[in-house]
C-alpha cells in the first residue's frame, strides 16, 4: 500500500506521459483507493480529491499500448515509476500545532510549496 496527498496523486493522474489522451487504451482496474480511509469506487471523480487529502493505492493493474501485455504493472508499481521520474517531492509532515510556523518558514525557504 502506498501513501500520498491528494494533491500529488493528481499530479500523477494527469501526467500526460503516464496517462495519455488515446481514448481509453490505458486504464486500470481492480485496485483499491482510499480517501481519507474511505474506499472509493469507479464512479468517484478522481480529479476531485482534495489537495490536503490522505490516500492510500493498493494493487490494481495498468493497461496500456506502451505496456507489456505479459507484465502489466500494479497500480502502485505504476505509480512509484511515476514518482521516481519526478524532480520534485511531496511530503506529509504531522507535528503539534506549536512548530507549525517555523516549519513552514522552512519550507519556504528552501524553496518548497506548503499546501494547506
Amino acid at each position: 500500500m502506498i501513501n500520498l496527498s491528494g494533491a500529488e496523486f493528481k499530479r500523477f493522474y494527469r501526467d500526460p506521459h503516464f496517462w495519455p489522451d488515446d481514448e481509453g487504451a490505458t486504464w486500470h482496474e481492480e485496485e483499491t483507493i482510499c480517501v481519507n480511509g474511505d474506499e472509493v469506487d469507479e464512479s468517484y471523480d478522481l480529479y476531485s480529491i482534495p489537495d490536503v487529502a490522505h490516500v492510500t493505492l493498493a494493487g490494481g493493474i495498468v493497461y496500456g499500448p506502451s505496456l507489456p501485455t505479459n507484465a502489466a504493472p500494479s497500480l502502485e508499481d505504476y505509480f512509484l515509476r511515476w514518482r521516481q521520474a519526478q524532480h520534485t517531492t511531496f511530503l506529509l509532515v504531522e507535528c503539534d500545532r506549536t512548530a507549525i510556523d517555523p516549519i513552514i518558514a522552512a519550507v519556504i525557504e528552501h524553496n518548497g510549496k506548503v499546501i494547506q
